[in-house]
């Protein structure tokens, strides 16, 4: 927090920084705008200045760092032009606080080296604190450990004699913090001396937190307190402080520290066994730090790495889809379209029982096994809504779904025979099927086609393909245009033989099928190339040749309904395929369905879940109306 001038003190630029020190940051940054508009109409360039430098700090406790960064270079080029040491250095720290953040310590180092000077001259203890600490702290990142350390000491020395109970804080946790990353890889002895000395270090930021009342504080040293006893290996009482710190952030604002904080929790509740617990805290420090662009959270070092994070859907940039279509490819996202389509039932059938026109439009872009299945879900689900209370809507003729595919027929990976006896149970369920159909537009009423054909449409749902995450393309790694990662038959990348990548974010040979043949990215796929990977580690790990994958088409089942599916079975095991349909196909997907949750959750849990819902079929309602 800046140091700003005595003579401030009352004023609105004074107020404005002690609601930042109060982590009022939204009344601050008004505070601070007034401030600096006041201070414009009077031709103030000093208040101005220090605004200014205000609204940097506000991003910055935001996590806007991007934004904290283009104003405190604009805060340097005010102080300049006002001859102001004092400000030059607090527009230094933010700047170097912001570059930090983001990564690039690199800068952060050389911004706050330019400044030494500057701050001894000035001669404020609290201020050479804080340069000290982000100096130490930046060092210590890029693993100069040593003078991370010593340099640290300083700040922590500066601090003391300031008497300013934050600086305190701050740099002894700094400071335990960096005795802690410089002691990872030290002998056990070394090792359990720095843990001791650094726990003692944030145990003292602390007390002294906890005497002043900071909130943030507290929050900050109960996280790093954690982090030291998570690595003494004392998992029960590390996650106890890491959800004191996740709740104690949470209060203050502090999003990246409540991310440190869900991290430390993912790992304790890891090691402990409590593995969705994990992967739930994962996903929201993940969403942290992606919403933030901050350096990442948590660095973990590997011999073997294996990525299997699945796809995203593909909008293949077609204007229109990410503001007028839903995907469905998270529970959150099928919620919301179950809740627009029973809204637009329900107003269709209003309008339909005064005496207009009735209908909900429902258009389908990609007639891959996810878009033909849940048309069929669709038309499903549609006539129990209308036992619901829906008196003037006929399901069938009023609740009209197109299917649109820009192949030369429905289901383009599976066989052709597959994709005709689909589109004929489509066609019974009065889904209209549209073919040879590219989607160009998307608007907020229709679908456009390259043909000119127009589809007027209340609901669209993209399920026309998918790509993996677009972060891959940027950690070095081969991959593809669909992001996929480039691999050998081992599933080894092409890049890193110590990296291995499987399922839909994996671009593995098909020779079989070609010499630029890839796998196409099914279930299947990725069950099979998960067992070969056991197989893989183990070999790795007896230092013997690596298993090559050759995929085995088994067939392919598509659900149609409740009492309908297509597919075929076996594929080569009888010499070629099998087709199947109606009531057995749709047992058959039933029972493969059963054989995923197992090979998930085992089978007592997965037979306790299927008597559960059996039993409470005959009660529970058909469909959610809320």
């Amino acid at each position: 927090m800046a140091r700003i001038p005595q003579h401030f003190a009352g004023t609105p630029l004074g107020n404005a920084f002690e609601q930042l020190s109060a982590r009022r940051i939204a009344q601050a940054r008004d505070t601070a705008v007034t401030a600096h508009d006041l201070a414009l109409a009077c031709d103030d360039a000093e208040v101005a200045a220090w605004a200014a430098l205000a609204l940097a700090q506000a991003d910055y406790q935001d996590a806007a760092f991007a934004s904290s960064i283009r104003r405190a270079l604009d805060v340097q080029a005010r102080a300049e032009a006002l001859d102001d040491p004092r400000l030059g250095v607090e527009a230094a720290l933010a700047l170097g606080s912001g570059f930090w953040r983001i990564g690039d310590t690199e800068t952060a180092l050389s911004v706050i080296e330019k400044e030494l000077d500057k701050a001894f001259r000035l001669g404020d203890r609290e201020l050479l604190a804080a340069v000290h600490r982000v100096l130490g702290v930046s060092l210590s990142e890029i693993g100069g450990h040593v003078a991370g350390v010593q340099t640290l000491e300083r700040a922590f020395g500066f601090a003391l004699e300031s008497g300013a109970s934050r600086a305190i804080c701050e740099c002894a946790n700094s400071l335990g913090t960096a005795i802690f990353a410089s002691c990872r890889t030290a002998d056990p002895e070394t090792k359990a001396d720095a843990l001791a000395n650094a726990e003692a270090m944030i145990r003292t930021s602390l007390d002294v937190a906890n005497e002043a009342g900071d909130l943030p504080a507290i929050a900050a040293a109960e996280s790093s307190l954690g982090a030291v006893i998570i690595e003494r290996g004392d998992w029960v009482e590390g996650r106890l402080w890491a959800a004191r710190a996740l709740d104690k952030t949470r209060a203050s604002g502090d999003l990246l520290s409540e991310g440190y904080a869900l991290v430390s929790l993912a790992v304790c509740d890891r090691e402990l066994g409590a593995l969705d617990a994990a992967l739930s805290s994962l996903e929201q420090a993940y969403a942290i730090g992606a919403a933030q662009a901050a350096k990442p959270l948590l660095r973990v070092g590997y011999d073997t790495l294996v990525l299997g994070v699945g796809s995203e859907s593909n909008d293949f940039n077609v204007p229109g889809v990410a503001a007028h279509t839903i995907n469905i490819d998270t529970p959150q996202q099928a919620e919301r379209f179950h809740r627009r389509l029973l809204a637009a039932s329900v107003r269709a059938d209003a309008r339909k029982g005064a005496g207009g026109e009735g209908v909900v439009e429902i258009v389908i872009i990609g007639a891959g096994a996810t878009g033909v299945e849940l048309a069929a879900e669709i038309r499903q689900t549609t006539r129990t809504h209308a036992t619901y209370g829906l008196d003037h809507l006929d399901p069938r003729r009023d609740i009209r779904i197109t299917v649109i595919e820009a192949a030369g027929r429905i289901l383009p990976p599976l066989p052709e025979r597959i994709a005709i006896a689909a589109t004929q149970l489509l066609e019974a369920l009065s889904v209209s099927v549209h073919v040879g159909e590219r989607v160009v537009e998307v608007t907020d009423d229709a679908v456009e086609t390259a043909s000119g054909r127009r589809f007027p449409a209340d609901l669209v749902v993209w399920a026309a393909g998918i790509r993996a995450p677009s972060w891959l393309a940027r950690i070095g790694l081969a991959t593809n245009r669909a992001n996929q990662v480039v691999v050998h038959q081992t599933l080894q990348s092409t890049v890193d033989p110590d990296v291995f990548a499987l399922g839909d974010c994996a671009a593995c040979p098909w020779p079989a099928h070609g010499e630029n043949a890839i796998v196409p990215p099914r279930a299947q796929v990725a069950y099979q190339q998960s067992s070969l990977l056991v197989k893989t580690v183990r070999a790795r790990l007896a230092g013997k040749p690596l298993p090559l994958f050759r995929f085995r088409d088994y067939g392919s089942l598509v659900s149609l309904g409740e009492h309908s599916a297509v597919g075929t079975l076996m594929g080569r095991l009888i010499g070629g395929s099998l087709l199947v349909q109606g009531l057995i196909a749709r047992w058959m997907y039933a029972s493969l369905y059963k054989m995923h949750q197992i090979a998930l959750h085992g089978v007592v849990r997965v037979a306790l879940d299927t008597i559960g819902r059996f039993l409470s079929g005959g009660v529970e309602p058909r469909v959610k109306l809320h």
